[in-house]
């Protein structure tokens, strides 16, 4: 090559990584903040989880009300009527919407939204989301993510990811986590709760002010005084005891399911309990591979911070499965439990402690 052609080659592919560098021509990835303006991301809670039974997410990108009407009657997911006044007006002629329903521990996990990755040469769409996740575990609730796309971009033509990165909770072992309260009465019933130490209470929702007092239906639905609707009753509690496994059950992951569905019956949780029970606990037991498992009921937990609801229920069922990682499959003196009947107006708790 002559030394002319040298000169006029390293022009070339000067000039070259100069246009690519200004954007003339367009990079193949584009990675987008989350707060660039098509990258806009609302999220909306719903207010109907105890219908809903989702382990991961579901997604679609929206290309009009009739797409995202027709995501939202797929679950029959129900939101406020703000919310619901909000997402009947978007703008479809300049965006399309990506929708992410994702199930989450109420009681404290969160979930944020990073940022999005567009591939352009091979249509693929890549959402960073991050879960911070907590401690114990209680009933699920759904979180309704949207993240507004240019118009281009639609589920036709493109493929899409979502990356989760998981937050790990430190877990305090003098802690009581999640416990969650349902009322079932017979008729619809003025109800208080309030504890024996109000003080060892750390986290609350709804907000704890002296007592709780709400409307409980038969089927579970409690409203407070301003009409807000929940499915149980949460909060945190600490100083709570040391347990020393002297009895109680090995679990491995692979038996998991199975002892959780018979221990539960046994302990008179309903379908649906059990249900959130195990969708929340299942993951921890599985992680772990071998677990001790005790569970400390209604008994105990009453003499220690005992739970007052007024007008008292017939039947009170309080269930706190204390859970400790081993190494290896381990001997351990079997729990012996009792079979609880659920009679008349029931009041069920459920939480969980994690010990290290």
């Amino acid at each position: 090559m002559t030394k002319d052609r040298k000169i006029i080659l390293a022009i070339c592919i000067i000039l070259i990584i100069a246009i690519i560098s200004i954007g003339i021509i367009p990079k193949v990835t584009k990675r987008i903040n989350a707060t660039k303006e098509y990258f806009e991301h609302e999220v909306y809670d719903l207010i109907n989880e105890e219908s809903l039974n989702l382990k991961k997410e579901q997604y679609i990108i929206a290309e009009s009300n009739y797409d995202y009407n027709n995501f939202i009657n797929y679950k029959d997911m129900l939101f406020e009527d703000d919310d619901l006044e909000e997402i009947e007006n978007k703008d479809f002629d300049n965006f399309n919407y990506l929708l992410i329903l994702v199930p989450l521990n109420t009681c404290g996990e969160d979930i944020d939204f990073d940022d999005i990755e567009i591939n352009e040469s091979k249509k693929k769409i890549t959402v960073n989301m991050t879960l911070e996740a907590s401690c114990g575990v209680c009933a699920p609730s759904y979180e309704l993510h949207e993240i507004k796309l240019p118009k281009s971009v639609n589920e036709y033509d493109y493929s899409i990811k979502i990356k989760w990165d998981t937050k790990e909770a430190n877990c305090d072992p003098n802690v009581a986590y999640k416990p969650v309260l349902y009322l079932y009465p017979e008729k619809q019933t003025n109800i208080k709760v309030n504890f024996a130490h109000e003080d060892y209470l750390t986290t609350t929702y709804p907000k704890f002010n002296k007592e709780w007092n709400v409307i409980a239906n038969p089927n579970g639905d409690l409203y407070d005084s301003n009409n807000n609707y929940y499915y149980a009753l949460y909060w945190e509690e600490k100083d709570y005891k040391k347990v020393n496994f002297n009895e109680g059950f090995y679990v491995s992951s692979s038996n998991a399911i199975n002892f959780l569905e018979e221990k539960l019956t046994i302990l008179g949780l309903n379908p649906k309990e059990k249900n959130e029970f195990i969708m929340y606990w299942l993951p921890i037991l599985e992680n772990n591979k071998h677990n001790l498992i005790y569970f400390e009921l209604t008994e105990n937990l009453q003499s220690d911070n005992e739970l007052i609801i007024t007008p008292k229920p017939d039947t009170l069922i309080r269930i706190r499965m204390h859970v400790k990682k081993v190494d290896k499959e381990t001997d351990i003196k079997e729990q012996q439990l009792i079979k609880q009947e659920r009679i008349g107006y029931t009041a069920v708790e459920w939480g969980g402690v994690i010990h290290n």
